[in-house]
Formats: structure tokens, C-alpha cells, sequence
């Protein structure tokens, strides 16, 4: 995707050519609106475009294609386009993963499963300080062929003791279901629940649904059940025994290896059926076959989300990571659900989706909410092409907290966002949020903005005069509770966080948006991205009474403000100026003092501009003042 002018007629359409080795493969017309473009340039907006490239440029090979102006042959800018045909990536993974900084849990079908399968990792989550619980699921006693079972029991327990203390791993439990009759029942299940809702884990290994004995398949399908009825969820790392299979994640254990090896030793009573010890070696060379030379034993697994963890069914969840191939809506980026709210105003809703099309983000779940009387289908089937749109239309017409509702009951991406039709977003805004969020951990984060005052006529927006940056500070939890300094279409926060906090509020007409920021404050701190990356335009005809709705946010946050209000906005606002009096007299006798070293140095005085800013207060005192007699 991407955009075409020309600089010397643009308001002129142009016809645009794809090439490959000299050879004209396509021929279009940009399509798509681009309301930053029109706004710089004076064009019709159409500038936009997107070229699905043909069947052939898939074939494991790089390619290279240029885009020029059918009328001078002229490259467009960033032309001519290296794409690579490769797509290995999606099936396998190139580069390691540090799993490090969870609590972990470890379910090992038999003793021995924990060390052959993960017992590399163990080591490194101990080393990095890492909680780690291991749970023997069954107590392998068929293996005692003659001998005592209990006895042989017993002795396989020593030997997971041995192993474990090898890897650095002391917390262990025994539950000892029957070899070989592991089931994944209301009774298993209930019990691991609990061990989850006291101990917490936070990432849980686990054998793969694909292995081929059954209480390790059982083991694969109790860790899904059992997050099913706990109250905690967790990210699960299925690991692989006896049966290779595609995975996602590759840990690097080359440092701890021989650790691994060693705590394999300790089962001897195991080592004398097979040369286990020795597979894990083979497996864990293999595993480095798309890793650097530097890498020379990984482990591979399987990893699962908690918020995918614990949804759906283990089978579909298997289809989607295992068999990537047949599953085309599964790319390698996490899901961003953008909710756009509209309004019987299909162009502007138009001018919003081009504004999706256009990002360099491609991974975006689109959730269009129409709260209003007329259709907006038209619209929605000429995007459909070029973006996954979910179209919600309701019979009655919503409030905007109603809209914002009704599109999170459809939110099925790692992170959300909203999108109104009267605001756009520039094409880094979502690539640049969710490159923060998944980089940091982070829960919230919001982007600076650009302010534009519009008047609506009813089709289209005019703009009222130059646009200027909004804000744009840095997050303050006081602020918060006094003005909303984050637009909404500048907001991205996670689909885990939002179900706990829950809904917007359907008793506020307006500042919803501003209300739910306060409340996702509580469960995380958010954090500014700097810079421009979207539009907020705001309508000059407004017909909201922002007064009314602020005092509404005052009172229902009352109990949060640093002094008691009783609901009294500007009682609570001349008590903040008090405060900031209070300091100022402070940075005064501050500011005095350095001026009298000025004035020795250099015989001038800055004085008068230093204490701007106590004049200013003395003024919004006043003000204050005299509405409070007035009242």
C-alpha cells in the first residue's frame, strides 16, 4: 500500500504502473482517501492505493517491483520495492526467546518428562531467580516389571529429586495417579484448578497434545481444562518428549546444557529402557537448525498466551499455531481491535477506514459500530477488501458509550483501540503503539495528536483554520482527575486489562472516553509515546454542554481528589491554585536569590519574567474568588 500525487497537477488523477524486470505486470488508479494528503496538497483526497501483489512474488524468493506514473514513467518515491517471497517465519521460529521473570509451573506426566522436555529452561528460570513448581502427575510404577511397586515407586521419586536439585528446582509434589491412566476429569481438573488459584503461575510447561502416550496427551488436555475452571490464567509452553512438532518459540540453552544432561542421568532406572538422555541431546541440536552458530542446543515450544489460554478449545488453538498454512487470518503479529464508532455520517466514516487502510500496521481487527438511523453497509462493503471488518448495527440508535459497549463485545485482539468517524489516524499510529506496548509489557499507552476545528455541513467537514498539536504531556494521575488531556483515538490499551475493568459507562452522553482512562488508571499506569500520529478534529457547533458532564466526572470521582469537594469543582479548583500559591512562594524566594547573583554578575534583572507565572496565579485566584461571592 501507499500513495501517489503529482506534485505539478494535484488535483489531477494519475494512473500508476507496476513493474517487474522491465515488464509492465499492472496497471491502477489510486482509489483509497487520504485526508492528511488532501489537507497538504490541495488534491481530491483519492490518493491512496493498494496493490495486492499476484501469486507468482510467492514462491520463497525475493523480488523487486517498481511503481511508476503511467504518464512519465517517473518512480514514485521509495521506488522501485524489495519484497521477500519468503514466509518461513510463520512456520518456524529465527531467533530465540527469553522466557525468564514468570512463575513457573511444571507439569511432568512421569518423572523424567520435566528434564527430557524442559529441563534446560528450568535451569535457566532458576539461575534468572524464577519461582518454579514442579508437579509429577502419575508415579510410573508400570515400569517396575517384578520389582515392589511402592519400592519403585519411592526410587523414581529420589531420582526426580536428584534431577530437579540438578536443575535448581526444590519445590516439588507427587500426586501419583496410576501410570498410563491420567485423565483429564472433573476431579483432576478441579484440583489443579485450585493448585492454580493458590500458587499463581504466571507460565506453565506442559507436554504437547501431539506426544503419543496418553497421560501425555491427558497432561496436554487437563493444563487447558484446568485454566478453564481457575480463577488465574496463565501463558502455557507446551514442550515436546517423544514427538517433534511445529512450534513458535525457541529458547536458547546452550549455557545449561550439560546441566540438562546431568539431571537426565539421574534416572537411571529410565536410562537402562532407553537412551533418553541421549534424545533430548539430538532433539536439542536440531532445534538450532534456524538459529546462529552461537546457539548449540535449544528448546522448542509451543507458547500459548494467557489471554488465548483461556479461550476456546484446545483443538482450534492447535489449528491456528500448528497448522498455520490453513489458517490465513493468523499472522505473526498480535491482533489490534480498533472499535469505530459512527454516525450518519458515512463520508466521514469513509475518511476513517481509508485512514486504517493506510497503516503500516497490517494485523487490525476493524469493529464498526453504526449508532445511527441510516446504513452504512455501502461503506463497509468498499472496505471489506482491505480490512477484516466486523460491521455492528444496531436497530436503535446507541449512545456513544453504548457504541463503544457494543463494539467491546466483539474485541477479539491482544490490544484495543477506538477510532470515531470524525477523527483519523496517521499511517505509524497503531505500528508505533503496539511496537511500544509489545516491547515494554506495558498495559496503556496513548500517542500525541494534532487539533483541528471543523465545521460540519451535514456531508463534509471544513476545516476552520490552522491545525496545531494538542497537549501532548506526559501522564499525570492528578491531571487525569481534572481535565482528560488523552483523546480517544490516541489510546491503546490491552483486551486483558479492559475485561477487568469492564465497561464504558452509559450514563455519561459525553467524556466516557476521559471516564475510562481514570478507570484504566487504576489497574495500570499509562504511558506516553511521543509524537503525531493522529488527528483529533473537533466540531465547533457542538451542541454538548461540557460544563454539565465535567461536574458529572467530578462527583463521581469525588473520593479520589486530594481534598473534599462535595462536589463543588470550583471550590476544589481554587483550593489546587492555593497549593500551587503555596509552592510558588517557594520557587520565588529561589528565583530572587538567583536574580541577585545576576544582577552582581552582570548588572541586569530578569525578575519581572521569572514570576510570570505567580501573576498568572494571582489572576485565576481572583477569578475564582469572585465566583465563590458570587455564588
Amino acid at each position: 500500500m501507499g500513495w501517489a500525487y503529482d506534485d505539478e497537477k494535484p488535483d489531477t488523477r494519475v494512473d500508476l504502473q507496476v513493474c517487474r524486470n522491465n515488464k509492465i505486470i499492472a496497471e491502477f488508479v489510486p482509489s483509497v482517501f487520504r485526508w492528511d494528503l488532501k489537507q497538504q496538497t490541495g488534491g481530491y483526497g483519492y490518493h491512496g492505493f493498494v496493490y495486492p501483489l499476484p501469486a507468482e512474488i510467492h514462491n520463497g524468493r525475493d523480488h523487486t517491483i517498481e511503481i511508476l506514473f503511467s504518464h512519465s514513467a517517473t518512480p514514485l518515491e521509495n521506488s522501485p520495492v524489495r519484497i521477500s517471497g519468503s514466509g518461513e517465519h510463520r512456520f518456524i521460529p529465527f531467533k530465540t526467546t527469553d522466557l525468564t521473570g514468570e512463575r513457573v509451573l511444571v507439569l511432568s506426566p512421569h518423572p523424567d518428562d520435566e528434564s527430557l522436555g524442559c529441563g534446560g529452561s528450568i535451569a535457566i528460570h532458576r539461575d534468572a531467580g524464577d519461582e518454579v513448581k514442579v508437579v509429577f502427575l502419575t508415579d510410573g510404577a508400570l515400569g517396575a516389571q517384578g520389582r515392589p511397586t511402592e519400592e519403585y515407586v519411592e526410587l523414581r521419586e529420589r531420582e526426580a529429586r536428584a534431577a530437579c536439585h540438578t536443575l535448581g528446582a526444590e519445590d516439588l509434589m507427587f500426586w501419583r495417579y496410576p501410570d498410563r491412566n491420567l485423565r483429564c476429569d472433573t476431579g483432576t481438573t478441579a484440583r489443579l484448578a485450585a493448585l492454580l488459584d493458590d500458587y499463581r503461575p504466571t507460565l506453565i510447561y506442559a507436554p504437547s497434545p501431539f506426544e503419543f502416550h496418553p497421560d501425555h496427551q491427558a497432561a496436554a488436555q487437563l493444563v487447558w481444562a484446568g485454566l478453564q475452571v481457575s480463577q488465574f490464567k496463565a501463558a502455557i509452553s507446551y514442550f515436546e518428549v517423544n514427538t517433534p512438532f511445529r512450534v513458535n518459540c525457541l529458547v536458547d540453552v546452550s549455557s545449561v546444557f550439560e546441566r540438562k544432561l546431568s539431571a537426565c542421568g539421574e534416572y537411571a532406572s529410565q536410562l537402562t529402557e532407553q537412551p533418553y538422555a541421549k534424545y533430548a541431546e539430538n532433539m536439542g541440536q536440531y532445534r538450532t537448525l534456524t538459529l546462529p552458530p552461537s546457539c548449540t542446543h535449544a528448546e522448542g515450544f509451543l507458547w500459548i498466551s494467557a489471554l488465548e489460554s483461556g479461550r476456546g478449545t484446545l483443538e482450534k488453538v492447535m489449528m491456528q499455531h500448528v497448522f498455520p498454512a490453513f489458517n490465513t487470518s493468523q499472522k505473526s503479529n498480535p491482533v489490534v481491535s480498533v472499535i469505530v464508532r459512527t454516525c450518519d455520517r458515512p463520508s466521514l466514516l469513509r475518511e476513517a477506514l481509508s485512514s486504517l487502510v493506510t497503516q503500516s500496521y497490517h494485523n487490525i481487527q476493524v469493529i464498526v459500530v453504526n449508532a445511527g438511523a441510516d446504513s452504512v453497509q455501502t461503506v463497509v462493503d468498499e472496505f471489506s477488501p482491505y480490512l477484516d471488518i466486523i460491521h455492528h448495527d444496531s436497530a436503535v440508535r446507541l449512545s456513544r458509550s453504548a457504541a463503544a459497549n457494543a463494539g467491546l463485545e466483539r474485541v477479539t485482539g491482544k490490544y484495543v483501540a477506538l477510532l470515531d468517524d470524525d477523527d483519523v489516524l496517521y499511517p505509524n499510529h497503531i505500528e508505533k503503539l503496539v511496537s511500544f506496548l509489545e516491547s515494554t509489557g506495558e498495559q496503556f499507552a496513548y500517542s500525541d495528536c494534532e487539533r483541528g476545528t471543523y465545521t460540519w455541513d451535514g456531508t463534509a467537514l471544513k476545516l476552520s483554520g490552522p491545525k496545531e498539536p494538542f497537549l501532548g504531556v506526559d501522564f499525570d494521575p492528578e491531571m487525569l482527575y481534572r481535565d482528560n488531556f488523552i483523546p480517544s483515538m490516541t489510546a491503546m490499551f490491552t483486551r486483558a486489562m479492559q475485561l477487568e475493568v469492564g465497561e464504558f459507562d452509559e450514563s455519561l452522553d459525553i467524556l466516557e472516553d476521559w471516564d475510562y482512562w481514570i478507570r484504566l488508571s487504576h489497574r495500570a499506569t499509562p504511558q506516553r509515546v511521543p509524537g503525531l500520529t493522529a488527528e483529533y478534529r473537533c466540531l465547533s457547533d457542538h451542541a454538548h454542554d461540557f460544563v454539565h458532564w465535567k461536574n458529572r466526572i467530578y462527583a463521581k470521582y469525588e473520593d479520589h481528589h486530594p481534598i473534599e469537594t462535595d462536589g463543588d469543582a470550583k471550590r476544589w479548583a481554587r483550593v489546587r491554585l492555593d497549593a500551587i500559591q503555596e509552592e510558588n512562594k517557594h520557587l520565588r524566594q529561589r528565583l530572587l536569590e538567583n536574580e541577585k547573583r545576576v544582577m552582581e554578575s552582570t548588572g541586569t534583572t530578569r525578575y519581572a519574567r521569572n514570576h510570570l507565572l505567580w501573576r498568572i496565579n494571582q489572576v485565576l485566584r481572583g477569578l475564582f474568588q469572585r465566583s465563590q461571592e458570587d455564588r
